[in-house]
């Protein structure tokens, strides 16, 4: 998932990298993460659907069915909806770039409202979502091996701060 580089390029920071040097933030990165994004989009959308489907028929293993199929499809389709909002508020900050249209900008945050949103429920199905007490804390963000590439709510006080400096 590219998410940071649509959080760098939206906060005006560059990547950061562990071990690595920083890369410059740079539309061109998230662009080429569009499309794909939005064909996966409609896939985990589908396959979302299809695991709650099973959820319902299966009636011996409900917990392996949530923990094996069902959370983790959800989790990564959460992931990539947020992610998929990053995008569309990448394209208006892009827009206004090219065109210094404010309304790119005002449109922006309202989406930034809904992304804090989808994160908001990325945290809470990763908190309360697996039902085996031998997994209970397994999706926990505070815990996740620090891969660089989980979204924090930091990121998108960052976001904010730089649309409203631009608004």
């Amino acid at each position: 998932m590219g998410n940071k580089k649509t959080t760098s390029y939206l906060s005006n920071s560059p990547l950061e990298r562990p071990g690595k040097t920083p890369i410059p933030y740079n539309y061109d990165r998230v662009y080429e993460d569009i499309d794909n994004l939005k064909r996966e989009l409609d896939m985990f959308q589908e396959a979302v659907k299809a695991a709650k489907l099973g959820a319902k028929v299966n009636k011996k293993n409900k917990d392996f069915y949530n923990s094996y199929i069902l959370l983790p499809v959800t989790l990564y389709s959460d992931l990539i909806t947020f992610e998929r909002t990053l995008h569309q508020i990448a394209l208006l900050k892009k827009e206004f770039e090219e065109t210094c249209k404010k309304e790119s900008i005002v449109k922006a945050l309202l989406l930034l409202d809904k992304a804090e949103t989808q994160l908001e429920l990325v945290y809470k199905n990763s908190l309360e979502g697996d039902k085996n007490e031998k997994w209970a804390n397994w999706y926990n963000p505070e815990i996740r091996r620090p891969n660089n590439g989980f979204p924090k709510m930091e990121d998108i006080s960052k976001i904010r701060k730089v649309l409203k400096e631009i608004e």
